[in-house]
This record gives C-alpha cells, sequence and structure tokens, in this order.
C-alpha cells in the first residue's frame, strides 16, 4: 500500500527572500513580488505512477474512465479545455483583537480586549487578571461594537478608568468615562459627554482615585472628584496641547504644538502654574540643538538654512518623566512627512535634551538609523521600547544600541499597546490577542488568544479530519486539530532550532507528519523529528553540506518523507537529498535537466513529482521512478505567461490522474494526469496569494493563503468555504 503523502510546507517566502543572495534570484524568477508565494506542491498519491524508463520522454497519466494506470504521453504545454463556476464562502466570525493593557504590578492588570472589528460583533470588554495574566476574566461588556478607548488607566489595584470614544454609531456619538474603585468588579459612567466637532478628550492621565487632568480643545481640565466634574486650568495660545502626563501629583508636563513649533509647559505645584519649557525648535529653546541634528540626520538639513521653518508644524505627541531628571520627548512633523518623528532625551529634568533616534516619514522598517513607526513605552532613563517590523525592540542604554523581539506581530505594522512593570516583564495589546514576555520583548507568548490560533505559518493534514499546524505568533508551538481545522489543541512544544544570525530562534518554518504520528519540523539549518505526535522532539544530526554555499549546513526548504526511514530534504538552493536512515544520513542527487528544483512529492522511495524553475521556459512539472536520480518533464508553463494562462503558484494531487493546480487567477483540475485541465473561476479566491493547496483525498483539500488564512473544500475544488481560525490575517 503506498504510503500517505501530506502536503510539505515550505517556509515563508518572505523568510526565503531575505536568506540569502541566491534566494533572492530564485525570487527574482517568480511571478510575483518576493514576498509572495511561489510554492508548486503535490499531494498525497494514493496510487503509485506507472513504471517508466528513466531515459523515457513520456510520463504516466491513467485516462479518466481507467481504474489502473496506464502509460501514455502527456504533451509539455497546459491545455485548459472547459470553464467552471465555483464560489467561495468567507467566515462569518467577526475578527477580535485587544485594544489596550495597563499592569500595576507583576500580578494585577487589566485589559480591553475581545474587540470587534465588523459590523455586527459583539464589541469589547474590560478583562482583568489577579496572576499575571495566567487567567482574564471579563468584567464589562458594555462597550460599543464600535468602540475606540483611547485610555485604559489604573492608578492602583483599586482605581481604574476608561475612555470610551465611539468611533462609529448610528446616533450621535458621545464619549464615556467609566471608573471603577473595586478593581473592575464593578463599573459606572462617571461621565457622558454628548457628541461634539472636536474630541472632548485628547489625552487624560490620573495619578490618584480622584485627581486627574484632561487635554481638551480648548486647553487643560482637571478633576478632583474622579471625573464627575472638570474644570479648565490652563490655555494659551502659544501651544494647543496634545498630551498631559503626571510624575506625582504636583510634578507634571503637557505638551503639543503651536505656531514656532513644538512646546512643553511644565507645574510644580499640582497645574495651579504653568511655565513655559521651551515652545519652539530653534535658538534659544533648549530643544534647538537635538532638533537640528534630527534635521540633519533624516535629511531635512536644508530646512537649517532658515532655521524659522526648523520647527513649523511639529508638535510633541509623548512625553514621559520617568524621575525627576529623566524624560523622553516624542516630536511629531507631519509637514516633513507623515510619519516623520524625532524622539529627545534629558538627562537633567528638561534643561538640555539630545536627539535620540527619529524618522522621516518611512513609517515602518526603515533602514537608517533608529528608522520605526513610533515609540511605545519608556521605564526609565535608560530602557525603553520602539515598534519594529513585526513587534518591537528594546534598549537598555538609552537609545544607543536597539534589540529586536520576536513572536509578537503577524504582520510588519503592528503597533501593539505596552504596558511593562519592570525590564524584563512586560504584557502587549495587538490585534491576534493579549501577549506576555518575561525577558524584556526579546520573545512573546500569547496569554488570550483573539478567538483561536490565529495565522497559521505552516500546516499538514494526514487525513480528511486530522491535521497539524503551525501558528504564526507562537511558532514553536505544535497544535493538531480532529476536526479539519475548525478547532486546534496544543500538541507539543519545539525547542532547539537554531537561528540564521546567531539572533532569537524564528521557529519552525514548515512541518511534515505521517498518519502515524511520525513527523519532522525544520528551521533556518536545524530539523527534528518526533515518534508520539509532537509531544517529544529530537535533533537529527547536522545537516549535509550545500556545493552552493560552501561549508555552511543547508538551509531547508522542504522535508518529505513516505515513511519513517525514506526521505528526502530540499535545500532552499534547490539542492535535493535522500535519506534513507530517518535523516541521520544524506546522499545529494543531481539536478533534473528542466531546471532548478522548487518543490518535491514522493508516493514511495521510488515515485515522485518535482515542481521547477525550467532553464528560460518559466515552470515546469516533472516526474521520476528512481527515486529522484533521473526525471522526466510531464509539463511545462511558459514564462512569462500570455494573457488568460495560468501562473503557477502551488499544485496537489491524490494520484496520478488528479491533480489541482493553485494560480494567481484561480483554480485548475486535471482527471488525466495533466494532459488537460478544468478551470474553476473562484470569486475570492482569484488573488488570494496561496501559499499551499493540499488534497488528502478526491473531495477534501486545504489552501492556505499567504496571510495564514485556511480554506477548505469537501466537493474537490467546487466551493471554498473559509475555516475560522481566529484574528490575525492582515
Amino acid at each position: 500500500m503506498p504510503s500517505r503523502r501530506p502536503l510539505p510546507v515550505s517556509p515563508r517566502s518572505r523568510r526565503l527572500c531575505v536568506a540569502s543572495v541566491a534566494i533572492g534570484l530564485l525570487c527574482t524568477l517568480a511571478l510575483t513580488a518576493c514576498g509572495h508565494p511561489r510554492d508548486l506542491n503535490m499531494a498525497a498519491a494514493h496510487t503509485p505512477p506507472s513504471s517508466a524508463s528513466p531515459s523515457s520522454s513520456s510520463a504516466a497519466a491513467p485516462t479518466p474512465s481507467s481504474q489502473e494506470s496506464t502509460t501514455s504521453v502527456v504533451s509539455p504545454a497546459l491545455n485548459i479545455v472547459t470553464t467552471q463556476a465555483g464560489q467561495l464562502r468567507s467566515s462569518t466570525q467577526p475578527a477580535a483583537s485587544a485594544a489596550a493593557v495597563d499592569f500595576v504590578d507583576a500580578e494585577y492588570g487589566w485589559a480591553i480586549g475581545d474587540c470587534s472589528t465588523v459590523q455586527g460583533g459583539t464589541g469589547c470588554s474590560i478583562l482583568a487578571t489577579r496572576d499575571g495574566g495566567a487567567t482574564w476574566t471579563p468584567q464589562y461588556t458594555g462597550l460599543s461594537p464600535y468602540s475606540d478607548p483611547i485610555v485604559l488607566q489604573f492608578v492602583d489595584r483599586s482605581d481604574g478608568f476608561v475612555v470610551d470614544t465611539r468611533a462609529s454609531c448610528t446616533r450621535a456619538c458621545t464619549t464615556d468615562l467609566l471608573a471603577t474603585n473595586d478593581g473592575g468588579k464593578t463599573w459606572q459612567v462617571r461621565l457622558q459627554i454628548p457628541a461634539t466637532a472636536t474630541p472632548p478628550f485628547t489625552a487624560l492621565d490620573f495619578v490618584t482615585a480622584t485627581t486627574g487632568w484632561a487635554v481638551q480643545p480648548t486647553g487643560l481640565a482637571e478633576t478632583q472628584d474622579g471625573g464627575r466634574h472638570w474644570s479648565p486650568i490652563f490655555s494659551t495660545t502659544a501651544c494647543t496641547f496634545q498630551t498631559v502626563r503626571f510624575r506625582t501629583p504636583d510634578d507634571g508636563w503637557a505638551s503639543g504644538g503651536g505656531p514656532k513649533g513644538p512646546c512643553l509647559y511644565q507645574t510644580v505645584d499640582g497645574g495651579h502654574t504653568w511655565q513655559q519649557a521651551f515652545a519652539s525648535a530653534v535658538t534659544p529653546s533648549p530643544i534647538a540643538g537635538a532638533f537640528s541634528a534630527y534635521a540633519q540626520k533624516v535629511g531635512m538639513a536644508h530646512v537649517l538654512q532658515d532655521p524659522s521653518k526648523l520647527g513649523q508644524g511639529c508638535g510633541v505627541s509623548q512625553v514621559e518623566f520617568t524621575s525627576a531628571a529623566d524624560a523622553w520627548l516624542v516630536v511629531e512633523c507631519n509637514p516633513f512627512d507623515p510619519g516623520a518623528l524625532a524622539v529627545l532625551r534629558t538627562t537633567d529634568g528638561g534643561r538640555d535634551w539630545s536627539y535620540v533616534w527619529g524618522t522621516f516619514g518611512c513609517l515602518m522598517g526603515c533602514a537608517g538609523d533608529g528608522g520605526s513607526l513610533s515609540p511605545l513605552f519608556f521605564l526609565d532613563g535608560a530602557t525603553a521600547w520602539r515598534a519594529v517590523p513585526f513587534g518591537v525592540a528594546r534598549t537598555t542604554d538609552g537609545g544607543q544600541t536597539w534589540t529586536a523581539g520576536q513572536g509578537l506581530c503577524a504582520f510588519a505594522q503592528c503597533v501593539p499597546q505596552l504596558s511593562f512593570v519592570d525590564a524584563e516583564n512586560g504584557w502587549a495589546a495587538t490585534e491576534q490577542g493579549i501577549f506576555v514576555t518575561r525577558d524584556g520583548g526579546l520573545s512573546w507568548q500569547r496569554q488570550v488568544p483573539a478567538g483561536g490560533p490565529g495565522p497559521l505559518r505552516a500546516v499538514d493534514f494526514v487525513s480528511p479530519a486530522t491535521g497539524y499546524a503551525v501558528p504564526e505568533l507562537d511558532p514553536n508551538s505544535i497544535l493538531i486539530t480532529h476536526n479539519a481545522g475548525r478547532a486546534w489543541a496544543p500538541a507539543g512544544r519545539v525547542s532547539g532550532l537554531s537561528s540564521q544570525n546567531g539572533g532569537p530562534s524564528e521557529g519552525v518554518h514548515g512541518l511534515y507528519f505521517l498518519p502515524t504520528g511520525r513527523g519532522w519540523v525544520w528551521g533556518v539549518r536545524t530539523v527534528l523529528t518526533t515518534a508520539d505526535g509532537g509531544q517529544t522532539w529530537q535533533q537529527l544530526p547536522p545537516l549535509p553540506a550545500s556545493g552552493v554555499i560552501g561549508p555552511l549546513p543547508t538551509q531547508v526548504q522542504q522535508l518529505d518523507f513516505v515513511n519513517a526511514e525514506d526521505g528526502w530534504l530540499l535545500g532552499v538552493f534547490g539542492d535535493l537529498w535522500r535519506t534513507e536512515d530517518g535523516g541521520k544520513t544524506w546522499t545529494r542527487l543531481p539536478q533534473p535537466s528542466a531546471g532548478s528544483i522548487h518543490e518535491i512529492e514522493f508516493s514511495d522511495n521510488a515515485h515522485g513529482y518535482a515542481g521547477v524553475f525550467a532553464k528560460g521556459a518559466g515552470f515546469a512539472l516533472v516526474s521520476t521512478v528512481n527515486g529522484g536520480a533521473t526525471w522526466t518533464p510531464v509539463a511545462v508553463w511558459p514564462w512569462p505567461p500570455q494573457k488568460g494562462q495560468f501562473n503557477t503558484t502551488s499544485f496537489s494531487s491524490t494520484s496520478p490522474a488528479d491533480g489541482w493546480l493553485f494560480a494567481y487567477d484561480g483554480l485548475l483540475r486535471t482527471q488525466d494526469g495533466g494532459r488537460t485541465w478544468t478551470e474553476f473561476t473562484q470569486p475570492g479566491l482569484v488573488g488570494l496569494f496561496p501559499q499551499t493547496i493540499q488534497f488528502v483525498s478526491r473531495n477534501d483539500g486545504w489552501i492556505l493563503s499567504n496571510d495564514g488564512h485556511l480554506f477548505d473544500t469537501t466537493d474537490g475544488g467546487h466551493t471554498w468555504t473559509e475555516v475560522d481560525i481566529g484574528a490575525g490575517g492582515q
């Protein structure tokens, strides 16, 4: 009996494309930009291909009516003969997220979570924990489904506040100030402000259960009764305030922007009187030198020729005094370019400021020094966190050096809301749920999923019901499902995967399982195996050296096993290796003459298929009857594709006759070994950018998209339904 052959999942394309220059060359050959997958995968071949001579130019292909495999010649051209309509049904489950988080110590914390972003959802809830986030309990579920909380602040274990401005509503939008004095067991609406043309609160800060300050359109306001009543306390034409922060009940700062640029004011008597710290970015302002350094650094040196223009349109969006002497200042300058900002720092109470880092409109992932979207959290004069692609980075030396963490965000533009109680322990609210770190943000673990595991990095089904997956947000975790992906449970965790550049492990890149529970996972240069369904793992010996990259071990793109001993390893440079002892030793196989191998699939230890980048032709499908020693062409897809032709991205088959081709333009199916193909026009699937497609029977199949969404079919690909795996696919 042929062994079951599930879909091998390649590493995410964005990882492949940064791995090396050689991978960049592969990406250049692909249809879409480097960042979209170009997999050519084939799933379970329950019937092995017919034997053929290695030198034969024909490929095995049974006719649709035959029950036995017969040998026939397959044209190398892609022949689409019919068109049949299909459909895709998207998940009706609303996306969920966590909008804010705040901890007063290592045990007591609150969050605004379970937030729906789809009309008709359940809205947001206030969640609480008393054990550092190990368990979270809903306390208040009355927030609007369209709420936009701008404040979640607790001053101690009992007293807290939430400002809920409704971003969309059918009637006049109000702003509610909620408060609790029993740790959130009960909440009261302390103040409800009717809709106005401008936001009633743009910032708010409480230092005790009764005393707080707010920024309003007309200036600063104060409350002495826990937010029930507010009184204006200060305004000036020199500054439109954006933020207010109090370090103690007496010592506070208010900041914003004015006609001459950023402005900062201080009070030392609880807000009764305010003194101007500076109201300009030019001489003789204390920030003139720091701001000039910023302009020079980000390529705005020409404004220095006219100092009066240096600070125009700039305002202080954040000020954090972590002690009486140490403070951080964030200045945003939209007239330069949206997203431009400068972070300044003082160590003498605000008398002098120095430039720390900044950006010039590059928003996220800037290659220049200090590039990021925005700062997020300041702990003390040396320790801070800022946003970087897919998460946050930490500095412990006042911004001189930064270390990026991993495992927090599934997409580059994620800007989490952070709460740290010390340099190591912190929490993050993201669109995928609530996360905790115990190492200062180097790694994160999700505490409250936003409705399921979220986007998947890799998936592998062994039957129509049972499959394994790696979640993008916890890539060292192995999940298992017994209901076709509707619900997932932990199967085990993986440790020991090496990193690419000596940093934190990137986690599992791909996985492959047999129905017996024997499985393999791989990272950059490490392969581990399990015999108990993922509960325990053992590392295989060091991988063989690829001749392309000299002494370095080969980087794994794909593993494929037909039993516990016989398997193949495909490197990211197209190098193919075979093992007959479960991965203890490997033998390199020759490349097919058609081109560089991109994907492999074997149904037994002799018969298999490979997708290749055909030399000067595009993509090709080749077959082998001797375990990969030689290859025979099956079909070729020209490059670049002509109008109306399909662009190969992913392939799956359940026998030598039956196969499915997922292309950017839709889905094709063959029932005669590739001689002819039927097109299924799939509304919703067109332009989906699939990562992998997998069928385990003639009817049951899955598509994993490049952004981690999972779709399934039970009718051979005619209709597809999105599987609800939780929020996070962006």
